[in-house]
């Protein structure tokens, strides 16, 4: 991913000043559109492994195998990512003296409860 390899060279060019205090906003993507995820993500979980959807309304429409699995990988994609900053700032020295702060503008229903989008709490 083109923007965790950014990072991790500003990461590397930020340790050659140690003394100099910084700040670096990172926006990844995944799991939002265009729900791309490489296809390593996808074969970790087989489609047998998934749970149900939760209270979903359309209770017995069995839904499409891709929608379960896009759903989890997505999530492990960026999951992975977020574990190259982490280990990117540890090879660099600067995670003992680093605060990272996680946040997201909201979460996607992905099926559950028969619900798509995000356009709801």
């Amino acid at each position: 991913m083109a923007v965790v390899s950014h990072a991790t060279q500003w990461f590397a060019d930020a340790a050659r000043k140690p003394d100099d205090p910084w700040c670096l906003n990172v926006g990844l993507v995944a799991p939002d559109l265009p729900l791309i995820v490489p296809q390593e993500y996808l074969d970790t979980y087989p489609l047998d492994s998934l749970p149900p959807f939760k209270l979903h309304t359309l209770n017995g429409l069995e839904n499409h195998p891709w929608a379960a699995k896009q759903g989890f990988a997505l999530c492990s994609f960026l999951d992975d990512n977020i574990g190259k900053l982490i280990a990117a700032l540890e090879a660099n020295g600067q995670l003992d003296d680093t605060t990272i702060i996680y946040t997201s503008d909201h979460g996607d229903n992905v099926g559950a409860r028969g619900l798509w989008g995000k356009s709801n709490m």
